[in-house]
């Protein structure tokens, strides 16, 4: 490997842990991507076994959006199969390889080498076994717009198609520090206040294996964007340093929460967090919401409504509940938060409650407001 391509990212430490999922997470553009499909390329070539490329809408595996996913491994291609392949040709979403002639058109064609799914239309377009795949990798799982509705069962059933009752298949989930909060950190029982940048963290669940790599910064994309986003601004942290991209929200306006009325609140638990909510009046009259972190402890001992996913909580506690309870407090509460009359202690707040409202948008929770 020359110097150059050190300063992207190597899939190869990861991998040497030998674990069934494998979870890299760091800043855009640092080779995550091209890595893995690189060593499925390798896997092929050497073996003739071919793997999965996972998206989680359909519009990005179309041709238009896709075939750049591979243009990078044209000359690794010909390398690695001894000149017998010279190009890809994407068609009926799977990537082949083959050889081209000197007008550029397809004088033979390999079996597939790439399978790509859109997970939001993979139920009613499920296919036949196509055989032993040797890498699924769910590009992009991170997000910050909504989630599909169950994601986390869609893309176990999704790999239960391709697996089968086959061993030997190594999942991997590639995503830009866009959001820490997802349905899968939450199945998987990962506090993403505790990992650090640039460590792999093993994980044990029964018989199934899992290392997670928050990537350290890579030098080549640092070079490159800080000339352009150097401000002062945390925001851009993610693009300069893979750090977690977390947005403004607003604060509590001149510091004067004490100052308010309160008429009531509620708990909320999303992930590892507690959050309080507090529904206030100002001196103007103003009916605001204002969000600040909480403890589980304290919001068991408080006796108030306390909106939980956790079945122990709700099954213990008689005040937890799994979607908000339609009564004057919470109608108000959700009316300022409508309002945009909502307010925040800090930024990680803030992003922990927007992760929560997008989990109950997708769910029946607001039917009745």
């Amino acid at each position: 490997m020359t110097n150059k391509e050190s300063q992207y990212y190597d899939c190869s430490k990861i991998l040497s842990e030998g674990s069934i999922y494998n979870i890299v997470i760091g800043q855009r553009s640092n080779g995550k991507t091209y890595g893995f499909i690189e060593e499925a390329l390798a896997e092929y070539c050497e073996n003739g076994h071919p793997s999965v490329y996972i998206r989680r809408y359909d519009e990005s595996i179309t041709s238009a959006n896709i075939f750049k996913l591979c243009t990078p491994h044209i000359n690794s291609l010909e390398i690695m199969s001894n000149g017998l392949w010279n190009n890809f040709e994407y068609k009926n979403r799977c990537f082949y390889p083959v050889r081209l002639n000197e007008n550029g058109k397809v004088e033979e064609r390999g079996e597939p080498f790439l399978y790509c799914v859109g997970m939001n239309s993979w139920e009613h377009k499920k296919g036949q076994d196509r055989g032993f795949v040797r890498y699924v990798i769910f590009d992009e799982f991170l997000t910050r717009d909504t989630y599909l509705n169950d994601e986390y069962a869609k893309f176990m059933n999704l790999l239960s198609s391709f697996i089968r009752d086959r061993v030997g298949t190594t999942i991997v989930m590639l995503g830009n520090t866009v959001n820490k909060f997802c349905p899968y950190f939450v199945k998987f029982k990962i506090d993403m206040k505790k990992i650090k940048q640039g460590f792999i963290y093993n994980y044990r669940y029964g018989d199934t294996t899992m290392s997670l790599e928050y990537c350290k910064p890579s030098s080549n994309t640092s070079k490159v964007n800080k000339a352009y986003f150097d401000f002062d601004e945390k925001q851009l942290d993610m693009i300069k340093s893979g750090y977690w991209e977390i947005c403004s929200y607003p604060r509590f306006y001149n510091g004067k929460r004490d100052d308010c009325e309160e008429l009531g609140h509620i708990y909320i638990h999303f992930s590892t967090h507690v959050l309080r909510w507090d529904l206030l009046i100002d001196d103007d009259k103003n009916v605001i919401s204002f969000i600040s972190p909480s403890t589980f402890k304290r919001a068991l001992q408080s006796g108030d409504i306390f909106m939980t996913d956790d079945s122990l909580t709700l099954l213990d506690y008689r005040m937890a509940f799994a979607e908000i309870p339609r009564l004057k407090l919470t109608e108000l509460l959700i009316d300022t938060w409508k309002g945009k009359k909502i307010f925040f202690a800090t930024d990680d707040d803030g992003d922990v409650f927007e992760n929560w409202m997008k989990v109950n948008l997708n769910s029946n929770t607001f039917k009745s407001f």
